[in-house]
């Protein structure tokens, strides 16, 4: 009854803060995705579902990452963000719960001298807790990407139009490491250690605007592909290779200030740094995405 009652409280809270104005705090300062980590090059929303049978427990998914902007002033090449996340299913054969709290950078260290491409670098230095397996590690991303506008294809979190501007794409890579080192484990003390990840990714996302403003998306198709390598692992576990490819459909009931979208998901693979194991399923959710 708790559980209900919480999910409850935080998806109405939710949904009453994304349909404020777009002229408040909270629509100026606040993000709201599937993953704070990349979320300038990628737009997923963050997903939520609920499974409540009479009697038996609930079920539940929800990925959610929030990040404050706590604009620091003399940092023109900075994005940054106080960031939290949560991520959660308990749908599936290996239940995820993980929470990340830290600070996400995203500096942007040379321009072209056009000035129509951006090089950037992304780092998010957290803590994090797998509540599943019961351990604690300090963990950050050091990525590499780029952002290019006025060309013919634009990369990075800038769209790609038709001449009616009926359509739009993104397409973004993202290369680099993760680093982590576990400190603790409740259930096993031999899986602490230190890893170092090398990683690939690619996204691309198709989508058909609104008649009327094409800067409002009807439906949305995106799909993603992440390979890692422990290259460096020194804990119990034999983590080497895992890969991660998501692809899902959104339709758009709502894209101001927040873009709210059901959608529907095919989610493959694993992602050691959210503590999601090795699976495959389907899924059906509630989806909130917001930019500042």
């Amino acid at each position: 009854m708790k559980n209900r009652l919480f999910l409850t409280i935080v998806l109405s809270l939710l949904v009453f803060l994304t349909a404020k104005s777009q002229t408040n705090w909270f629509t100026r300062n606040v993000t709201i995705s599937q993953s704070l980590a990349t979320s300038e090059q990628e737009e997923l929303p963050a997903q939520f579902t609920i499974t409540m049978p009479k009697d038996k427990s609930t079920s539940y998914l929800i990925n959610l990452g929030i990040g404050i902007n706590p604009h620091f002033k003399g940092m023109k090449n900075v994005i940054s963000a106080f960031t939290g996340e949560y991520h959660r299913n308990s749908l599936t054969d290996d239940e995820q719960h993980n929470i990340q709290l830290g600070f996400k950078g995203d500096y942007q260290f040379a321009k072209s001298t056009n000035g129509n491409t951006a090089y950037q670098l992304i780092f998010d230095p957290q803590f994090a807790r797998d509540l599943v397996e019961e351990k604690s590690s300090l963990q950050s991303n050091l990525l590499f990407t780029w952002t290019s506008t006025n060309k013919k294809v634009n990369f990075g979190g800038t769209p790609n139009y038709d001449k009616n501007k009926r359509v739009s794409t993104k397409l973004s890579f993202i290369m680099g490491t993760q680093v982590q080192n576990v400190l603790d484990s409740d259930k096993d003390e031999t899986k602490r250690g230190f890893k170092l990840r090398p990683l690939a990714t690619v996204d691309f996302g198709f989508y058909l605007l609104n008649k009327k403003d094409y800067l409002d998306p009807k439906l949305g198709f995106t799909a993603g592909f992440t390979q890692r390598y422990a290259a460096v692992n020194t804990t119990s576990d034999s983590e080497k290779y895992s890969h991660l490819f998501r692809t899902g459909v959104d339709y758009y009931f709502m894209s101001d200030p927040a873009k709210l979208s059901i959608g529907a998901a095919f989610v493959t693979g694993s992602d050691p740094y959210t503590a999601l194991k090795q699976q495959q399923y389907f899924l059906l959710s509630f989806n909130v995405f917001l930019s500042n």
